[in-house]
């Protein structure tokens, strides 16, 4: 996969497990949501035949690959924010490291430590309940944070992109995700065109006050500009990123296309923004972007 200087744009995020620590009410929507579906998240990374399965693997991918490109000593130490139901965890400790794997979820670090025993890295693996507006871990503790699906629970990102420079090695490095709010199937419905963004937020905020409508955890989206400038302004330095995923596509929600359909679509302009086509290039579901701290924060 061909990666790209990001510079400007704008981008959102989506995954399982790791959130920080919201308000009471918003984390226990989240913590309860994640707990109903613990089982569907491992499941999803397995799945072939639907667009939404193949964008979650399409991330995960990105990931890792930027992972291999930093070429890290065997043995470094890696944290692991929201680590779900452990694959990427397992994964990285496959490549040799030692990873520390938290999530607010006791479901999820079990299912993490199950998945690496399974396959004889329980060695390699250590988890934790965590919450990443608090880490408990010693300054400069790790040689990479990854932090995947976790961005759209978060209703800021300064605390704890603070918090993530403070554990990481000076020189060291994070990867992190954000769903991208310019994504191309949003522009094409106008229910999800972010320009009628305001709109929504009003009408939810109605349904809210009145007592409409089943509670469910917010999303919070933040642009590939918001995301670089919170990275930059917590002593991070951009080093390249990525957008991933096209589709699924709706008008007025209802889908376009069938899934074979979709995922030829997806897979075809995939194709044309890793090959660097303007605008395009921007338009992916996901941002995945991997970032430096800087020496100087020693």
């Amino acid at each position: 996969m061909k990666f790209m200087k990001c510079v400007s744009g704008d981008a959102r995020n989506t995954g399982p497990g790791g959130m920080a620590r919201l308000p009471l009410g918003q984390q226990k929507l989240v913590d309860a949501y994640f707990q109903a579906t613990v089982s569907e998240w491992a499941a999803i990374y397995q799945r072939k035949e639907d667009v939404y399965a193949r964008i979650y693997q399409q991330r995960r991918t990105v990931a890792l690959a930027l992972v291999d490109k930093m070429a890290l000593p065997q043995s470094a130490r890696i944290l692991e924010i929201g680590c779900g139901p452990g694959l990427t965890t397992v994964a990285l400790a496959q490549r040799g490291y030692l990873v520390h794997a938290i999530d607010t979820l006791s479901a999820m670090t079990e299912a993490t430590r199950n998945r690496a025993k399974g396959v004889g890295l329980q060695h390699r693996v250590m988890t934790s309940i965590g919450d990443v507006r608090n880490l408990a871990f010693p300054d400069n503790s790790f040689q990479l944070a990854l932090m995947i699906g976790v961005t759209e629970w978060l209703d800021s990102l300064g605390q704890p992109f603070r918090e993530i420079a403070r554990v990481i090695a000076p020189g060291g490095f994070l990867i992190v995700s954000s769903d991208n709010t310019m994504a191309l199937h949003q522009l094409v419905d106008p229910i999800l065109n972010p320009a009628l963004a305001p709109l929504k937020k009003a009408k939810w905020a109605i349904r809210r006050a009145l007592g409409l409508g089943k509670p469910r955890p917010r999303g919070y989206a933040y642009s590939i500009k918001q995301l670089n400038s919170r990275l930059a302004a917590a002593g991070f330095e951009i080093k390249e990123g990525v957008t991933a995923g096209f589709g699924p596509f709706s008008f007025f929600r209802r889908k376009l296309f069938s899934e074979t359909t979709g995922l030829s679509i997806n897979q075809k302009l995939q194709d044309w923004a890793n090959a660097g086509v303007p605008v395009l290039r921007t338009m992916g579901r996901v941002y995945i972007v991997a970032a430096t701290k800087a020496i100087s924060m020693a």
